[in-house]
């Protein structure tokens, strides 16, 4: 199942799965920390990738994220749902935004592929 917020913040976000038992478990603060130190990791890297240095990049590289946010928005209706999908579009999530990411990652695997790639490697 995708990873969803929960409803009470007291509770902070939680996967609907079953735990992963090797890891710690973390108390309500401690996922609200890690979630805000992974989107802001995942924010740094489309801000680095839709800022380069050259306009020639930077026209390639907005056009390569409109391109990957077209065929999100074509197979997942429900889109405004995912909290990064908003980080890589850049705009603030929306109450309604209760899902971090698809089930297979998705869109940090997007997010974080615009790392190691130049704008001309295809991301669909």
């Amino acid at each position: 199942m995708s990873e969803k917020l929960s409803d009470d913040p007291g509770e902070g976000m939680r996967k609907e799965s079953a735990p992963n038992t090797d890891a710690p478990e973390l108390g309500p603060n401690e996922q609200i920390k890690a979630k805000e130190a992974q989107i802001a990791e995942l924010k740094a890297i489309v801000l680095r990738f839709i800022l380069p240095e050259s306009d020639d990049e930077l026209e390639k590289n907005n056009d390569q994220i409109i391109n990957f946010t077209k065929k999100f928005q074509h197979e997942h209706p429900d889109y405004e749902k995912y909290v990064l999908y908003h980080v890589l579009i850049g705009s603030t999530p929306r109450a309604s935004a209760t899902f971090m990411d698809t089930d297979d990652l998705e869109l940090e695997n997007y997010i974080r592929s615009l790392i190691t790639s130049g704008p001309d490697t295809p991301h669909l």
